[in-house]
């Protein structure tokens, strides 16, 4: 019969963010039948997830709490027997299907959803008052504690009255700057002041917090030695209570006459010192800002006791509250106190710092009562510091109730800063005093202090030390005294002691030996004791001896093939005539072979080994008729290979001659080797040497050769070559190339047939050499391994990059300038380096020119990284063509006609003239050549300037000259509209003809006709003695008293006159004196002809000002209460009234129509002040 499953419903409970935790929920789940019964039991497992379903990111916090919402899955473990078996599992009206199975269960997925929920952050108040809600439950005010604000900030901030986990992340009151510790990561404050705390659940900000870290001044200071975490003092001591008991204040400050409370303050807080406890440590508090002084009763007179200050905040702003009261009273001036000696030998023991002092006539005041004594340890002009940021070494003298005092020390070598303070009833400010401690030389000798104790490795004897020769290098231990007291080696850098120790070669009997002392710290100097070194003995070190047997057709009584070698690992062969000789051979007394003779030798020890009769060792060889030599053939095996650590010694195969029976274990026989060390070659071949023992004599050599190590680039197995300074290289314009790392390093040969094991680069130093190639360019470099001698063959190319260089802003320049019509003009250089475009890097421009343009460069090939760089690059008129068209003389200042044009595409491209202004060095009137400079104008997309020639050419005078006669009848030549400086003229009486020579802005000849003058008539003039003008026309004279007035002014009928030398009366329009100055005479024969002008005189069209002694004024002129601006340019109108805009030093003014300046009003849209300049603009 078929029994259908019954139906199980499955109740998954969701989670709320910031309450729920996996496990809590999994309690939750339920599984129950259609009776509303339990299914499965204890039997059932709910697993949460703590990962969102689909993304995978976490959901839960370091407590496991859900802080970010999302659906997690939840597996579901019920008994395949007893449930799943008989049960569909309805989850939300629907059927699971399984999605696992163990060995027991089967496994259905579910999902969960965790939800948000609404969120309320409030603020509440401790029970002991560490932390208290402010602003209704918004804010929360805490009392500093160190170390304890993060505890109070957990408990006094609520989210939903506790139900909810959260995480705080404190801020600065700013509420965008975190609060970080050390290594960056956001912690609580570790000071007073004003905080925010974000309340984040995972990734949500469930609100802010202000917060409010304190110090209350009345309650949370030491005023004596303890615990609470502000400490105030002045002069090192501690402020006490106030009022003081038996009214004696603990802080004195020093009294001068006329003192007042405002000298009691600074003197209180020159000698203040306000910390906090932070982080186990007293970190100071700077007044400004946070903490000020006040006074807060002060009576006058050096005996007043009850006088205090006042420390209260700098601010309201809460985070310091209440005061302190400071009292004081005045104490006594602390004598004058020097050091006895400023410097001392280190003595091994400490000295005491109050016995260093010397208080001259006045009695010591007495340490820790009269005063107090703090040494630090300095490193130059600081104190020294270890590397967390502590003080080396700091002593202070104390005392504690009615115990004796306890003085600082000092004992180290160093430089200390004393500091006395003064206690008890005495004041003062002594300044800071240096005492050093040398180290103490150490000398080695009859009169020394060195000496060794316990040693070890050798011995003393008749006030020298020596050791036995070991073939190795020596080294000696001992206990190492200074003046009688052990000392300690230095073995680890970061740990220094009192010496090191460095040993000589040590190692030869010829050398002897040394070991040498260098002491640092507290002692000084260097000491080397030398020890001899002794041969050691053939026989006590066991050698073994022996020659090879002789031919008695060869022997001439000599001792062949000795070989002599020493016990041990490795067999060490002594070289003869280096470590022994040869003494014999004699025949020996008994002789067993018939067959052959016996003799003895023996061998005496040299060099490194006794030659003492006791050291020598003996041996013995036959002299026989029996030679191998044509008895074997001797077989070498192939394949030796070069061996860093040894000889090569290949195996050698003896067969009977002509046959294949091997006989090398049998035949009397022993196998040495030749040349068998390093590398060889066909000329030079290593050999096996196979020579007779027993009863035969001969040899056979057999060559064999060594193959080199051979190297490649499979020999770096792993990187097994190591490179120092090759990371993080960046191209620089210069070789870098890293250094192999010798004792770090290894290669693997690749011979054929060899196995792969690496040799440390260590053990063939003598045989690799290393090079490079490469090293400057960006990309990959490589450092080589290479043979030094034929032990090796072929190299390893180690590979390194160099990174290409980025490119800065700082790199990369846009010209503001170029040539019209060209390109923008873009340069990167590299340091001092101007780069290649297309091989540095490519450039790329945007924009019209003249005008904005970016530029886009990046780098390629040694550089990387894009810069854009945007700059306004303007066409440069000195770089274009500019022509100036010549002009004809026409009596006034001329502005030349400039072109400025440039070739783009190949066609002629005039400039605009509102492009570039035009100036004239020197004004532009008379003819002759001038400098034109044009400058382009910014604002019209130009810049520069360019210098051209400027050519005035004289006139051609259409006026014919006109012809008078003077008063003796010589012609006078004018010329209408030209001066007489504008030409010459000579008459010709013969044709009675002039003619007439331009000059100067004039330019031809003319002739006109005259008549010649009559036999010359005196000229008339006034009587002897009297005074008058004489002339007509233009030409006039003056007499005084009868001579006539000559060279310079005179003043006649209230006018000024100027007279040449020769008398003639001055009557040009314009002239100039000697003194440089310009003078107006009048034109009109109406009036004064010839007579100086005064005051406003209009000439041409323009006016001018000559001031009361006639001279023409020029610049600013103030007249009846107005400001006129007169001509400074020498263009032809110099000293001549402007009007309109003009620009003075730089500002702009306006001088209207009639010449007067312009005062606080608007002209059209720009307003002037009062004094005339341009300020604004409408």
């Amino acid at each position: 019969m078929k029994v259908n499953k019954a139906d199980a419903t499955l109740h998954i409970e969701d989670g709320v963010m910031g309450i729920s935790k996996p496990g809590d929920l999994a309690n939750e789940c339920t599984l129950k039948d259609a009776e509303d019964q339990p299914v499965g039991g204890n039997n059932v497992t709910y697993v949460y997830g703590v990962r969102d379903a689909s993304s995978k990111a976490p959901l839960t916090d370091a407590q496991g709490v859900y802080v970010n919402p999302g659906v997690v899955d939840v597996t579901v473990s019920l008994p395949t027997a007893t449930v799943a078996d008989n049960y569909n599992i309805l989850y939300k009206g629907t059927a699971l299907s399984a999605t696992g199975t163990t060995d027991t269960d089967t496994v259905f997925t579910a999902q969960a959803t965790i939800k948000e929920t609404s969120y309320k952050v409030t603020t509440e108040s401790s029970r002991d008052g560490s932390y208290t809600a402010t602003q209704g439950g918004t804010a929360l005010d805490v009392k500093y504690a160190d170390g304890g604000i993060a505890t109070a900030v957990a408990n006094g901030i609520k989210v939903n009255d506790g139900a909810v986990t959260w995480t705080p992340v404190y801020y600065y009151e700013d509420g965008t700057t975190q609060v970080v510790d050390k290594s960056g990561n956001n912690a609580a404050p570790t000071l007073p002041g004003k905080y925010k705390v974000a309340v984040k659940l995972g990734n949500t900000v469930l609100g802010t917090v202000p917060m409010t870290v304190y110090v209350d001044l009345d309650t949370m200071v030491n005023t004596q030695a303890g615990q609470k975490p502000m400490t105030v003092t002045v002069g090192g001591r501690y402020v006490g209570t106030y009022p003081a008991p038996n009214n004696k204040p603990n802080v004195k400050i020093p009294y001068t006459d006329g003192m007042t409370a405002q000298n009691a303050l600074d003197s209180i807080q020159k000698g203040m010192t306000v910390t906090l406890a932070s982080g186990g440590k007293q970190v100071p508090i700077d007044l400004a800002g946070n903490l000020q002084l006040t006074s807060g009763q002060f009576t006058a007179g050096e005996k007043a006791t009850d006088n205090y200050a006042k420390l209260v905040p700098a601010s309201d702003n809460g985070v310091y509250r209440n005061e302190l009261k400071i009292g004081y009273a005045y104490g006594d001036d602390f004598p004058a106190v020097s050091l006895k000696a400023d410097k001392a030998t280190f003595k091994n023991a400490a000295f005491n710092v109050s016995e260093l002092l010397n208080f001259g006539t006045s009695a010591d005041p007495g340490v820790g009562v009269g005063y107090n004594v703090v040494a630090t340890l300095m490193n130059g002009s600081e104190p020294a510091v270890k590397a967390d940021g502590s003080l080396v070494y700091q002593s202070k003298s104390s005392k504690d109730s009615n115990d004796p005092a306890v003085d600082a020390t000092i004992k180290n070598a160093g430089t200390y800063k004393i500091e006395v303070i003064p206690a008890g009833d005495y004041v003062g400010d002594p300044a800071p005093m240096y005492f050093t401690i040398d180290p103490l030389p150490v000398s080695y000798g009859k009169n020394g202090n060195f000496d060794l104790a316990d040693v070890s490795g050798m011995t003393l004897a008749n006030g020298s030390y020596s050791a036995t020769f070991t073939g190795e290098p020596i080294k000696p231990s001992a206990t190492v005294k200074v003046a009688e007291v052990p000392v300690a080696e230095t073995t680890d850098p970061k740990d220094p002691k009192d010496y090191t120790v460095a040993y000589g070669e040590n190692t030869d009997v010829a050398q002897g030996g040394t070991v040498t002392y260098a002491f640092t710290g507290n002692y000084s100097g260097t000491v080397t004791v030398p020890f001899s070194i002794t041969p050691a003995s053939l026989f006590d070190l066991g050698a073994t001896v022996k020659a090879d047997n002789q031919l008695v057709s060869e022997f001439e009584n000599t001792v062949e093939g000795v070989q002599v070698e020493l016990p041990g690992p490795g067999g060490k062969v002594l070289k003869e005539g280096v470590d022994y000789t040869v003494e014999g051979p004699t025949r020996a007394a008994n002789q067993t072979d018939p067959d052959a003779t016996r003799y003895n030798f023996t061998v005496r020890g040299m060099g490194n080994y006794s030659s003492a009769n006791s050291a020598v060792k003996t041996g013995s060889f036959l002299v026989t008729d029996k030679t191998i030599e044509g008895m074997y053939d001797v077989v070498v095996k192939e394949g030796s290979v070069y061996n860093p650590y040894g000889e090569a010694k290949p195996a050698v195969t003896v067969y009977e001659k002509g046959t294949k029976n091997d006989v090398t274990k049998t035949a009397p026989i022993d196998v040495a080797y030749e040349n068998n060390v390093n590398a060889t070659t066909e000329d030079a071949p290593a050999y096996a040497v196979v020579t007779g023992t027993g009863q035969y004599a001969g040899s056979i050599k057999v060559p064999f050769q060594i193959a080199p190590l051979e190297l490649s680039d499979a020999s770096n197995v792993k990187g097994s070559v190591k490179l120092v300074g090759a990371e993080g290289l960046v191209y620089n314009g210069k070789e870098q190339v890293p250094d192999v790392s010798i004792k770090d390093s290894k290669v693997t040969p690749v011979n054929k047939d060899r196995d792969n094991t690496p040799i440390p680069l260590k053990d063939v130093a003598d045989d690799v050499a290393f090079g490079h190639e490469g090293g400057v360019n960006a990309g990959t470099s490589y450092v080589t391994v290479v043979p030094k001698n034929g032990n090796f063959t072929g190299q390893v190319k180690v590979p390194y990059e160099i990174a290409p260089a980025e490119l800065a802003a700082d790199n990369v320049a846009v010209a503001g300038s170029t040539a019209p019509g060209a390109d923008a003009a873009v340069s990167v250089t590299f340091g001092e380096t101007a780069l290649a475009a297309g091989t540095d890097y490519a450039v790329k421009t945007e924009g019209t020119l003249p005008g904005k343009v970016k530029a886009t460069v990046t780098g390629t090939g040694n550089f990387t990284g894009t810069v854009e760089k945007e700059a306004t690059v303007l066409y440069d008129v000195a770089k274009a063509d500019v022509a100036v068209a010549d002009a004809v003389y026409n009596g006034k200042a001329q502005d030349p006609k400039v072109e400025v044009s440039y070739t783009d595409g190949g066609k002629k491209v005039v400039v605009p003239a509102d492009a570039y202004a035009v100036s004239v060095a020197g004004g532009a009137s008379n003819a002759g050549s001038y400098k034109v400079t044009v400058t382009g104008k910014a604002s019209e997309g130009w810049t520069g300037e360019k210098e051209v020639d400027f050519t005035i050419k004289p006139a051609t005078v259409s006026a014919k000259p006109q012809v008078s006669y003077d008063a003796a009848g010589l012609p006078v030549v004018t010329v209408p509209g030209l001066s007489s400086s504008d030409f010459t003229y000579k008459p010709d009486a013969a044709t009675k003809t002039i003619t007439v020579t331009y000059k100067g802005n004039y330019a031809g000849t003319a002739t006109v006709a005259y008549v010649p003058t009559a036999k010359p008539v005196a000229p008339a003039q006034p009587a002897a003695g009297k005074t008058g003008w004489v002339g007509s026309g233009n030409d006039w004279a003056y007499y005084k008293d009868g001579k006539q007035v000559k060279n310079g002014w005179e003043w006649i009928d209230n006018a000024w006159y100027h007279f040449e030398a020769n008398g003639k009366m001055t009557n040009t329009q314009w002239f100039q004196d000697a003194d440089g100055e310009w003078y107006l005479l009048n034109q009109s024969h109406k009036g004064s002809y010839g007579a100086m002008l005064t005051g406003w005189q209009k000439v041409d069209g323009g006016w001018y000002y000559m001031g009361a002694s006639g001279d023409m004024q020029s610049g600013w002129l103030k007249d009846g209460g107005e400001w006129y601006l007169l001509n400074t340019a020498h263009d032809g109108t110099f000293g001549k009234m402007l009007t309109g805009w003009q620009q003075v030093g730089g500002k702009w003014y306006y001088m209207d129509a009639s010449g007067a300046m312009a005062e606080n009003e608007w002209v059209g849209r720009y307003w002037v002040d009062g004094s005339g300049v341009w300020t604004a603009t409408r």
